[in-house]
C-alpha cells in the first residue's frame, strides 16, 4: 500500500526542488544577444521553445500540487503549495517574451524606419 503521509510529502518536496531548478535552467538557456550582435533566427526559435516549455510547466504544476494535496493525509496536505514554482515559470515566460520582442524589434528597425521616411502622399494605392 502506498503511503499518504511523510513519504509522499517528501516526494512533493523533491518535485518542488527539481521544478525550481528546471525553471532556473530554462531561464539560463535564454540567449541574450549583445548590443552589437544581430539576433539570429536560431536564437528566436530557442526563445520560443523555452516559452512553450515554461507555459506547459506553469500550467501543469498547479494541478500536480492539487493532486498531491488531495492524496496526502490531513496534516501534510495543508502544507502543499506550488505557487512559487508557478511564479518561477511565469518569470521565465516574462523574461523570454521580453528578449523575443526586443529581437524582433531590432530586426525590423530599418524596415520600420524606411516606412516612416516613405513619401506616402505620392502613393496611389496601398
Amino acid at each position: 500500500q502506498l503511503t499518504r503521509r511523510e513519504t509522499l510529502f517528501n516526494l512533493y518536496k523533491v518535485f518542488q526542488r527539481v521544478l525550481k531548478a528546471f525553471g532556473v535552467k530554462l531561464l539560463g538557456g535564454i540567449p541574450i544577444s549583445g548590443v552589437s550582435q544581430k539576433p539570429c533566427e536560431k536564437d528566436e526559435m530557442t526563445v520560443c521553445l523555452i516559452i512553450n516549455t515554461a507555459e506547459y510547466c506553469r500550467e501543469t504544476v498547479g494541478p500536480l500540487g492539487e493532486t498531491i494535496a488531495k492524496t496526502l493525509d490531513k496534516p501534510f496536505s495543508d502544507s502543499v503549495d506550488m505557487t512559487s514554482e508557478e511564479d518561477e515559470f511565469s518569470g521565465v515566460i516574462t523574461k523570454a517574451l521580453s528578449v523575443l520582442v526586443s529581437s524582433v524589434e531590432s530586426r525590423l528597425d530599418s524596415e520600420l524606419a524606411n516606412m516612416v521616411r516613405a513619401k506616402w502622399d505620392v502613393v496611389e494605392a496601398v
